[in-house]
């Protein structure tokens, strides 16, 4: 019968040795592979390890850098002594028999040598914490790492999340019988608050005609962090804080457990709280550098969309937008179209940041297309809220006041759910105009109302976001659409700058000063005649 081989690490990265079975063992940085490599030139599912009829074979199960056997890269080999293996750039294994790899070992360092075999196995796992960046493997890493320490049959990991309560994240084997399960929880849980090495030796017998069963003895360790203290404090260590807690299951024996395996066990979760610690920054750090993308992104579309109306010689505007966070969901746009008239629209998207963006470039892309090929206003908002309905998600929706001017001062208006505009005349009147209909692309159906009106020179139409009209003064009463009316009365007459900034800075003084809630925008068209 050939004889068995067994896979020696060669590399710093090749963490672990490898004994094949009877059954397949993948080789990869999944936490669920057989043998899990942090090295991250290695795919996730690297390579596998099978037996078939007295062979062994490596396979490569797609990975990326490749799979090599004697520098010669390979999808699948029959292994044979002294054969040399590397996984992506950098793990490398040597394959021996088992016979050949007992003379290595007994011709080195002495088993019996505890102290040397417990070093080399802290440096071996400080080794894999350090090529592990990613919170699932690292820890992956340290409840390996803690079962093949203390010789254990299985073991438990837990960390405190967001809310402040302990959290089974990992087992090894996945499943547990439910008793067993909760007893773990316990015993970890019993370490975080005593933060303190908790065993359990006790015994529960359960007589089966004549045989016994037992339960296997438990040992839980925290996982702690220590903080630097304050600049103003002598001391160097500020503060411990416990971040979880590591279990394992050892084979029920009347033996008690080494103390220095215990030490070793309590060293490896000195390392792992560390290492846990640095990957969730990680993880914190990327997933706010990804958002801050997402902002700077959304940013250079908004800014894109936001282009001043184009100016036409039978009247005069002005748009504005002040977001109230990084990036605003508020949008307006003009456009010229085929018969003379200028199209001039303002919406608000429900929603900040990419996905806000994405809707308001669609929303302005539509609504310069169908004007530009001379649909009337009545067809657009129906048209318009279809496509939101087909393409934007159920929880992103669009108010809109949209208008079409003519060079004779005619006027079509159209408003689905945004703010009531308001039609300031010459003579100091104002009125609030609140026909319309729903909000575009979130209801199956609606319909939609356009109004017609008929400007004299120096009138004026203002539409405006509810960043104005829901500004709250420090008693809790809203600016209103009354207070946008009175407002706008006492500077009838004045240009479309001077209207806005009138109302930009009564709607500010109505909030005292306080930054406003929601984004503030408006659009303002001045007939000239």
């Amino acid at each position: 019968m050939p004889a068995r081989l067994k896979l020696i690490p060669r590399t710093a990265a090749a963490t672990t040795e490898i004994v094949p079975g009877e059954h397949p063992i993948v080789i990869g940085r999944d936490p669920q592979s057989g043998v899990v490599l942090s090295e991250p030139s290695v795919s996730r599912r690297h390579a596998q390890l099978v037996r078939r009829d007295d062979a062994l074979l490596i396979e490569d199960l797609g990975s990326a850098v490749g799979t090599f056997v004697n520098d010669q890269r390979v999808t699948a080999h029959v292994l044979v002594d002294g054969d040399r293996i590397r996984l992506g750039r950098q793990v490398e294994f040597e394959v021996v028999s088992e016979a050949i790899a007992a003379l290595i070992e007994s011709a080195g360092l002495d088993d019996k040598s505890t102290g040397v075999r417990h070093l080399q196995e802290l440096l071996d796992v400080a080794r894999q914490l350090h090529t592990a960046a990613v919170l699932p493997e690292v820890l992956a890493a340290v409840l390996r790492s803690a079962i093949r320490i203390m010789r254990a049959e299985s073991g438990a990991l837990a960390l405190i999340n967001a809310d402040q309560k302990l959290e089974m994240v990992m087992r090894l084997p996945r499943h547990a019988a439910p008793s067993v399960a909760q007893e773990e929880h316990d015993l970890l849980q019993q370490a975080v608050r005593g933060q303190r090495t908790i065993a359990s030796q006790a015994m529960h017998e359960t007589l089966i005609g004549a045989a016994t069963t037992v339960r296997p003895d438990m040992v839980a360790v925290p996982l702690m962090v220590a903080r630097r203290a304050l600049a103003d404090d002598s001391s160097f260590v500020g503060r411990l804080d416990v971040v979880g807690a590591v279990l394992v299951s050892r084979p029920a024996s009347t033996q008690v457990v080494p103390r220095e395996e215990l030490a070793i066990f309590e060293s490896l979760a000195a390392d792992a709280g560390m290492a846990i610690d640095s990957a969730r920054l990680y993880k914190e750090a990327r997933a706010k550098a990804k958002f801050e993308h997402e902002m700077a992104l959304a940013k250079d579309i908004q800014e894109a969309l936001l282009q001043p109306p184009p100016q036409v010689p039978f009247c005069t505007t002005f748009a504005r937008t002040v977001s109230a966070a990084s990036v605003g969901g508020d949008l307006y746009q003009g456009v010229l179209r085929p018969d003379g008239g200028l199209a001039l629209a303002l919406g608000d998207v429900a929603g900040k940041g990419v996905g806000a963006s994405l809707i308001m470039a669609l929303a302005t892309g539509m609504l310069r297309l169908l004007h530009e090929l001379g649909h009337p206003l009545a067809e657009i908002l129906p048209i318009l809220h279809r496509q939101l309905l087909n393409y934007s998600p159920g929880n992103k929706y669009l108010t809109l006041g949209a208008l079409v001017i003519y060079p004779d001062g005619r006027v079509e208006l159209a408003n689905a759910g945004h703010c009531p505009p308001a039609l300031v005349r010459m003579d100091g009147q104002v009125q609030l105009l609140d026909s319309g209909g729903p909000v575009l692309g979130l209801l199956p159906f609606g319909n939609w109302s356009v109004e017609a009106l008929n400007l004299g020179p120096g009138d004026a139409l203002v539409v405006y976001s509810d960043g104005i009209s829901e500004s709250v003064s420090a008693a809790g009463d809203d600016y209103g659409p009354r207070g946008v009316a009175r407002t706008l009365a006492a500077v009838a007459g004045g240009t479309p700058t001077v209207m806005a900034n009138a109302l930009l800075e009564a709607s500010v003084a109505h909030r005292d000063g306080r930054p406003a809630d929601d984004d503030v925008s408006l659009l303002v068209v001045r007939y000239s005649g």
